[in-house]
């Protein structure tokens, strides 16, 4: 960890626990280890349902100091925005306001703030009490097909109103801002992954007969939110061609979300029903069971900051096909960390798959060297490093 010490951080976001996502957990590891050093407070909305027991189970407790405030004037909640394509500031002033009691309160010396919408507005108040920003991109600010056409707009002048901005990937920077127009503020860290607990042969049996997946079969495992631009349904067609081939195949697909009940009917039309299982949303503490399962993980997202589940993927060991778009594409290096195929091709990702599952050579290599990666370079020891060091430059 960084030499700098002491330093009092305030971090702001409109995400926290008990929710638990990919920014979640990020935000929660990062500074679970800068709050060893540094004095850390995370401003953070209070849940519509705060439980006593909100925090996650299976999770070290931290240092740092959580504050909630009621968000209740945010405009990105406002009625009509995608009407007015974005034109109204997608901006919490609620949020605002909270921080800006802390930074009364805390006399921060830096601050970092997640998310561009809604916490724009948050960005520019702490400016304006000298208090130096690094802004955090880790996802939802970057533009897709569901971004409203304004919002890029805003975000970039987030930007500017920050001392420095990290992106999650060149991907998402790229996005944002073009091939031509990349900010010399900027700065490219990725989220990590952790080490899995080791699994018992008997708890991996265990699930499969909870699966009704024989030994025999080989397992493909997908785990994605279950909306239109995660693009199951192509995984779905895949798996047709792929069982016209390959009948000792199930396909187990975790995660929930609005297309769950299309995709279950999508797969009755195509006659997979017996070969796929939908098991909906996993706790991260079952996690490693699914994966210990599985032979191959398959991914298909066409929107995609990062990829949190390819990268846990990686550090289990497993040997991963995954579309070449978005920032998957940077952790995947094909036929070297995994294999990569054009996207929205049924063919060519069904041809993928039968190649990695007719040569077990291949795929116990590329589960190597994925794994190798992760433990290298997606760490979060020296994830939470470099942010120390972002944070302390801005601070002084």
């Amino acid at each position: 960890m960084s030499s700098h010490t002491h330093k009092v951080i305030l971090v702001v976001t409109p995400t926290f626990f008990p929710t638990m996502g990919g920014a979640e957990r990020g935000i929660y590891e990062i500074f679970r280890r800068l709050s060893q050093h540094h004095h850390v407070h995370i401003l953070a909305p209070e849940p519509t349902r705060l439980s006593p027991n909100y925090w996650p189970q299976g999770l070290e407790s931290a240092s740092f100091t959580v504050h909630r405030y009621k968000d209740h004037l945010n405009l990105l909640k406002t009625k009509g925005q995608r009407l007015l394509m974005g034109a109204l500031p997608p901006f919490s002033f609620s949020m605002a306001q909270a921080a800006k009691d802390l930074v009364r309160r805390l006399q921060p010396h830096v601050a970092n703030v997640h998310y561009a919408i809604p916490s724009g507005f948050t960005v520019y108040m702490l400016r304006e009490h000298k208090v130096p920003v690094v802004l955090s991109l880790v996802g939802r600010d970057i533009p897709d097909n569901t971004t409203l056409p304004l919002w890029p707009a805003y975000v970039r002048w987030v930007m500017n109103w920050s001392t420095k901005t990290i992106f999650i990937s060149k991907y998402s920077r790229t996005s944002l801002l073009g091939r031509e127009n990349l900010s010399d503020t900027s700065e490219i860290i990725p989220y990590g992954v952790s080490n899995p607990p080791p699994i018992s042969p008997y708890d991996l049996a265990k699930l499969r007969k909870k699966l009704e997946i024989s030994e025999a079969s080989f397992v493909l495992f997908a785990l994605q939110r279950l909306e239109k631009v995660k693009r199951v349904d192509v995984l779905l067609h895949t798996l047709a061609l792929v069982y016209q081939v390959r009948k000792d195949i199930v396909l187990v697909i975790g995660g929930s979300g609005a297309e769950s009940t299309s995709l279950k009917q999508l797969a009755d039309d195509l006659g997979l029903s017996q070969q796929i299982r939908f098991v909906g949303f996993i706790p991260e503490s079952d996690l490693p069971y699914y994966f210990g399962i599985s032979d191959l993980f398959v991914f298909h997202s066409t929107s995609e900051t990062f990829g949190v589940a390819v990268a846990e993927a990686m550090i289990a060991q497993k040997p991963i096909i995954a579309a070449d778009e978005t920032a998957v594409a940077e952790l995947i290096s094909h036929q070297h960390t995994g294999w990569l195929t054009a996207s929205m091709n049924p063919a060519l990702l069904a041809e993928g798959i039968l190649t990695l599952l007719n040569h077990p050579d291949l795929r116990s290599k590329l589960a190597t060297m994925a794994f190798q990666y992760a433990h290298n370079y997606l760490n979060w020891d020296k994830i939470a490093e470099r942010y120390d060091e972002v944070l302390s430059k801005a601070s002084t």
